[in-house]
């Protein structure tokens, strides 16, 4: 007759108590990678990038050294950072995306890398990039056509196993010694074909994706940077001893102080000459068709076909040599070819691309954005032909997807059979 039920003040307690337990309960819960506030660099990774570079390697040296045309030099690289900036600004509140990251084992990651090293050993030993090929226009070894599609696994396959270990898959001392092994891999080849850019490349690539994962803190950059002086000396040393040994017949400049190869600003103040030049009215631009046919078909199927000379066009308007390739930086390439719609094209396009990568996460995702970095966003690469080689290396990422998938379903399939007498019953 009598109702069972609590008091309100009694009920009402033993709620709050509840509500309390459940609060405790959730704030002892891990909070999930995927809800950490995002680092500047994953907001603005396309301006930081261009800062850095643009602010180090030309703005500094234009203003200490007074580069003429200091004016549109300043002009040219505010316009590309500044529209970059623009474009990440209206994208970065968009947050992460929530679909599911692909699945990647890490046996998976490490078949990837070691396919890459092997490549990059191969390639080299079969003369596909060298000094001496670009000196005397030697064509490298139809072999080496077969490795420089997978020579992009090298810096996807490090990636894929960094991005594994901010995931906590595996752990980070084995990401650590991937890249390191890396490094001394791509370093010890660009000595042997006297061309340092395989190694600068593979550096900043993968340092600046270790900082975007968190490996890497900023004052760690800031000790290396610091250390450049003191290494680069002798790297340049060692690569001009090893031309001086393929070749005896070295290229006019080759001989000349590290120091001036980094003075990036004297190349963009290159700008200021084009139209007064009579051959730089014949430069033209790749078409949209070839551009497609040199980055979507592997050369093993069409090792007829030249090579995209825009590079090489530059260097002649200039007073050089046809073997050689000559840049005005990206902005540069861009505002010769298409003027200021180039340098805003260039810039805003690249920022919305990466910017749609990294709401993507996941590994693979994280390898889409190496290789946009390696093409597109680093300072010397040549615009546009740095089209073919983003399509090149996204064929080569789409090669290692697909490899992977069918190995891991074979695998699968594989561990699906039950030998007689071993049933789950017996």
């Amino acid at each position: 007759m009598f109702s069972q039920r609590r008091p309100p003040c009694q009920r009402s307690l033993t709620q709050r108590h509840r509500s309390a337990g459940a609060a405790l309960t959730v704030s002892l819960t891990p909070v999930p990678s995927t809800g950490r506030r995002l680092l500047l660099t994953e907001k603005f990774p396309v301006t930081i990038l261009f800062a850095l570079q643009y602010g180090a390697f030309v703005l500094f040296p234009s203003y200490i050294h007074n580069t003429a045309p200091l004016g549109l030099i300043v002009t040219i690289c505010a316009v590309g950072i500044g529209t970059a900036f623009f474009v990440e600004a209206l994208r970065f509140p968009l947050g992460r995306r929530s679909t599911k990251p692909i699945s990647l084992s890490p046996n998976a990651a490490m078949y990837v890398v070691s396919v890459g090293w092997l490549a990059a050993i191969g390639g080299s030993i079969t003369g596909g990039v060298a000094y001496v090929n670009q000196t005397t226009s030697a064509s490298p070894s139809r072999l080496a056509a077969v490795f420089t599609p997978l020579t992009y696994w090298l810096i996807i396959g490090t990636v894929l196993v960094m991005a594994q270990a901010a995931d906590g898959v595996v752990n980070r001392s084995r990401a650590c010694q991937v890249a390191l092994l890396g490094f001394v891999l791509e370093l010890a080849l660009s000595i042997r074909a006297a061309i340092l850019s395989d190694v600068v490349t593979y550096s900043i690539v993968v340092t600046f994706i270790a900082i975007v994962l968190g490996f890497v803190r900023w004052r760690w950059v800031v000790v290396a940077l610091l250390t450049l002086p003191v290494v680069l000396p002798l790297l340049y040393n060692l690569k001009t001893q090893e031309r001086s040994n393929l070749s005896q017949v070295s290229e006019p400049g080759q001989q000349s102080n590290y120091g001036q190869r980094l003075r990036l600003d004297l190349e963009l103040a290159q700008v200021k000459d084009f139209p007064t030049i009579p051959a730089a009215a014949n430069i033209k631009a790749p078409s949209i068709p070839t551009l497609l046919e040199f980055g979507l078909l592997p050369r093993v199927l069409d090792q007829g076909r030249g090579t995209l000379h825009t590079g090489e066009s530059l260097s002649v308007a200039v007073g050089g040599v046809p073997t050689s390739s000559d840049s005005a930086t990206s902005f540069g390439d861009a505002y010769i070819v298409d003027g200021w719609t180039g340098v805003i094209l260039y810039s805003g396009l690249a920022a919305q691309v990466t910017g749609v990568v990294v709401r993507r996460r996941g590994p693979w995702a994280f390898a889409l954005l190496a290789m946009i970095i390696q093409n597109c966003l680093l300072v010397e690469q040549s615009y546009p032909d740095m089209l073919a080689g983003l399509l090149q290396s996204c064929v080569s990422l789409i090669a290692a997807l697909v490899v992977i998938k069918m190995l891991s379903r074979k695998i699968a399939r594989l561990g699906k059979v039950v030998l007689p007498g071993y049933g789950s019953g017996s």
